[in-house]
């Protein structure tokens, strides 16, 4: 038999549990995480969530839900009704811890920070910015008066600017599909946004024929998405057999095409499904290594 409470008497229990000893964050944070694990059995597939949060403690609990949702590979829409200075303590820290790690671009910065200190190479990052508008709107934003640009594009190229990476990066302030076209060969291909069959289809119909000989694509959350991992495991099979399936032609384009036949002839594919044994959503990552078929490693180097 389940036992529904009204409103009052929920109240009444939160209060007790409290003063019981247990603090009202963990309660908070408990919810939250509850209705994370509903909405990730109920909607395994879903691509976007909504969390509308009000100006309580409930609003709290949404804050926590948003939070485990995004942290499990979910894109995570966030409406709140409400006054962000006047959010109960517990509400207001959840709002902030749960915002404070969409904020700064880790993984261009680190890539930008390598290749300064090797001296060779550049980075090209694609976003489209189209969370930075709910950012600014959201309680407790942990950004700086100052950091508040008028748009995401701003806002990131005045970081590089901060750590000294200009020189290194290229914005390109875009929804993908369609790809940009990209000067030169690519070493290092890491898409982190959607991962389905078509999806990976339509980026290796695109960027193989620009990869260099020696050269690694990683496709993230790839591996632990069962039509995803089922697809990577017959193609790349395929593909060291030299053969283009007709599903990845029909995704590159007519003026490609022999230039993708030609690189797959003579390249050979390593597939590796990189994971973790956390609980969530995005825990992997499909790491898919390129090197030409030669008696020798690559990139060439000395032999001993």
């Amino acid at each position: 038999m389940l036992e529904l409470l009204t409103a009052e008497e929920m109240g009444r229990a939160d209060r007790l549990t409290i003063e019981g000893g247990v603090p009202g964050a963990v309660l908070m944070e408990n919810a939250g995480r509850g209705v994370a694990d509903l909405v990730s059995s109920r909607f395994p597939d879903a691509p976007t969530v909504a969390v509308l949060c009000g100006p309580g403690n409930n609003g709290g609990d949404g804050f926590v839900a948003a939070r485990h949702l995004l942290d499990r590979g979910y894109r995570v829409r966030l409406g709140f009704d409400g006054d962000p200075a006047k959010l109960p303590v517990d509400a207001a820290a959840m709002a902030a811890r749960g915002r404070g790690g969409w904020v700064l671009p880790a993984a261009a910065l680190w890539l930008a920070q390598a290749v300064k200190e090797n001296g060779t190479g550049h980075v090209w990052t694609i976003d489209d910015g189209s969370e930075w508008s709910l950012l600014l709107q959201a309680p407790a934003c942990p950004l700086l008066p100052e950091e508040r640009k008028e748009s995401h594009a701003a806002f990131f190229n005045d970081v590089l600017d901060r750590f000294g990476l200009a020189p290194q990066v290229t914005f390109i302030p875009r929804k993908v599909p369609p790809f940009p076209r990209i000067d030169g060969k690519i070493d290092l291909l890491f898409s982190d946004f959607l991962h389905g069959p078509n999806m990976i289809l339509s980026l290796l119909g695109y960027f193989l024929p620009r990869m260099s000989r020696a050269s690694s694509i990683l496709i993230d959350s790839a591996s632990t998405a069962f039509p995803s991992y089922a697809l990577l495991e017959i193609l790349i099979g395929q593909l060291n057999d030299g053969k283009l399936p007709q599903a990845l032609l029909e995704m590159t384009h007519e003026d490609d095409r022999a230039a993708v036949t030609d690189f797959v002839r003579s390249s050979r594919f390593t597939l590796v499904h990189l994971t973790e044994t956390k609980n969530r959503r995005q825990n992997s990552t499909t790491w898919i290594k390129i090197e030409p078929i030669d008696l020798r490693p690559h990139p060439a180097t000395a032999w001993h």
